[in-house]
């Protein structure tokens, strides 16, 4: 039996991994709603000629952001090639560990468990990150190896194409590696570590030759990753996070124990795991909802199912030996850390998520039938009947994020201009607020817009973008309602007449409530305390809530994101009448009266606040 196994074991090791790491991302679905909306864009501007990421519109994700599950049919074959490439990659490279006679086969049984368990196969991120990491675990061991090299200068630039928070952990965590090699003093084609400066800006001007472009997505990017720590903190599992600062004070305590002991190679290698470590437990804590938590430790799974392939045990099992305390103490922390992983997640069920996938497949290619994609494309919102022949051949967009009804009619697809932030909700900072006013205060103004006061997080619907609000006021006025969808048409009307601003400020406490005092605009500056910096880069920004009093007694209640509010607050129509007001001149119902910041998050900001009250009077 024994001779059975090391004949075959090369073979059946690497057939099981297949099965667990298969990448099962085939869902085709469309649907309307915040969601369904941003998943079906990435699929659809991609196809849209003149639609470029970076120069057009950006977002969480970048241009191969349709590789996440609903990517539709237009993209499948991209996608089918691109994933393909990648899990071939991943059977290479890790055969290589299987044959490799210094790693021990419980090692290999134990990554092959934890990458099982951490459902690599559940998201395109872990999966792409999971890639990264796989060759450098190989160019760890041997620089030599041109295939893991030639790899590595391939995914990270998927990884950059597809999501830039997944490029900023790689390149960290290579920026770490790099560090480590030279403390170990071993250069030998340490070169190969800067592929990715060349690249990753080469694959992004293949897909859109511009550097301005290239420039634009960066730091939309950055914005989009900058705000996130903000806007989306409204999670109510924020106890659960107690798991993973356990598992990280685990983390440092071994390393601090390898250190101790001068195991420098295995603590070499956690410390360049460590960013990914550190990005996991970002991503699953700043929203903190049930489904994110979980994805952190899955993430970690993932992260040390490789980093146990590169762990020399030798060391350990002398001191155990020996009964060196130190030693014992890095067994024991290993095996708890190893534990609380595996157990943190209730919600795992590997197998049977595997079980489920393999018998999804028929369902598959039942969707990609012809009959079924038109049905599908049937029972979808499409755009008012009563707005779509107003419209005609004219150019339009859709506020807050409604896109997928663009499908029903393809004709107006062409026509289809996206917010530069590609949805309001995820205009998370004043840069991203003033990328959307400058769409419609710009020459390429869509002459139409189908608005809804739609909102998420329990915020406060145009005061979450005051700049933008400000601009579609000054440009549009309302054309149409339609009852049954509760939208409405917003018509592009020209340029309004130059305005002089008279300023004057004044400093509040930040619970004060501030009078608007009949100005025309009202400017609130709020600057984070360095324990609120601290707080955002390490941790989250709680809720920032607004009471509103409107000069006709109304008083609402809702989520603002108190950097945008420098922007610009001038008043927050929320029905019909008070949109008509504004924007057709009508009256003054939904003038503000004042406002008050209060709620969790304002102690993260200085005491006091600048507010400026802007006057605007006809120019000369």
């Amino acid at each position: 039996m024994r001779e059975l196994w090391k004949q075959y074991k090369v073979p059946l090791l690497l057939g099981m991994y297949a099965i667990m790491t298969f990448p099962f991302f085939y869902a085709l679905s469309k649907s309307n709603g915040l969601d369904g909306s941003w998943s079906y864009a990435l699929s659809k501007f991609n196809v849209i000629p003149g639609l470029k990421c970076g120069r057009d519109w950006v977002f969480t994700y970048g241009p191969l952001g349709f590789l996440e599950p609903e990517c539709g049919l237009n993209c499948l074959i991209i996608a089918t090639l691109i994933m393909t490439f990648l899990f071939v990659s991943t059977l290479i490279l890790f055969r290589k560990f299987i044959k490799d006679s210094s790693v021990p086969e419980g090692l290999i049984f134990a990554s092959m468990l934890l990458v099982f368990v951490g459902g690599v196969n559940d998201s395109v991120a872990r999966y792409v990150q999971y890639c990264v990491l796989l060759s450098l675990a190989v160019l760890w061991k041997n620089m030599d190896d041109k295939y893991a090299a030639v790899f590595f200068a391939v995914a990270t630039p998927i990884a950059f194409m597809y999501k830039f928070s997944i490029a900023i952990d790689v390149m960290v965590t290579v920026l770490v590696f790099l560090i480590a090699k030279l403390l170990l003093r071993e250069y030998r084609k340490i070169w190969i570590l800067f592929l990715p400066l060349l690249t990753i800006p080469i694959s992004y001007l293949l897909y859109n030759f511009s550097l301005k472009g290239l420039f634009n997505y960066i730091r939309g990017s950055l914005e989009v990753s900058e705000g996130y720590n903000v806007a989306m903190s409204i999670g109510k599992d924020d106890a659960y996070a107690v798991w993973i600062f356990i598992m990280m004070g685990l983390y440092i305590a071994i390393m601090v124990t390898q250190h101790m002991v001068k195991e420098y190679k295995n603590l070499y290698v956690m410390l360049w795991f460590a960013p990914s470590f550190l990005m996991a437990y970002k991503e699953g804590f700043v929203r903190a909802d049930t489904g994110h938590s979980a994805n952190a430790v899955t993430e970690i799974l993932v992260m040390l199912s490789v980093m146990v392939l590169l762990f020399d045990l030798q060391p350990l099992f002398e001191q155990l030996r020996v009964k060196n305390k130190k030693g014992v103490v890095q067994g024991g922390l290993i095996l708890t850390l190893l534990a609380l992983a595996l157990l943190d997640n209730p919600g795992m069920h590997p197998v049977q998520d595997l079980m489920g996938k393999i018998h999804g497949l028929p369902t598959t290619f039942v969707a990609m039938l012809p009959e079924e994609r038109e049905q599908e494309i049937d029972d979808l919102e499409g755009i008012p009947s009563k707005f779509h022949d107003e419209i005609g051949n004219s150019t339009f967009t859709s506020y807050p994020w409604e896109i997928t009804f663009i499908e029903k009619d393809r004709d107006t697809a062409k026509n289809f201009v996206p917010l530069p932030a590609l949805q309001i909700y995820s205009t998370y900072t004043p840069y991203l607020d003033e990328l959307t006013a400058d769409l419609f205060n710009g020459e390429k103004a869509p002459e139409y817009i189908i608005f809804k006061f739609d909102t998420i997080d329990g915020r406060i619907p145009l005061l979450e973008v005051p700049v933008t609000w400000q601009a579609i006021q000054e440009h549009y006025e309302l054309a149409g309602y339609d009852a049954d969808t509760d939208s409405y048409l917003l018509k592009y009307r020209g340029t309004g007449t130059e305005q002089a601003e008279q300023i004057s400020e004044a400093n509040f406490a930040k619970e004060d409530t501030i009078l608007f005092q009949d100005c025309s605009e009202l400017r609130i500056n709020a600057e984070l305390t360095f324990r609120g910096w601290l707080t955002k880069m390490l941790w989250k920004i709680p809720a920032v809530e607004a009471r509103i009093t409107y000069s006709d007694g109304t008083v609402r209640e809702g989520r603002v994101l108190l950097d945008n509010l420098s922007g610009g607050i001038i008043n927050a129509p929320y029905d019909l009448n008070t949109l008509s007001d504004v924007l057709n001149g009508e009256g003054k119902a939904s003038s503000i009266k004042s406002i008050q910041l209060f709620d969790d998050g304002l102690q993260y900001y200085k005491n006091d606040v600048r507010v400026e009250y802007v006057y605007y009077t006809a120019a000369e």
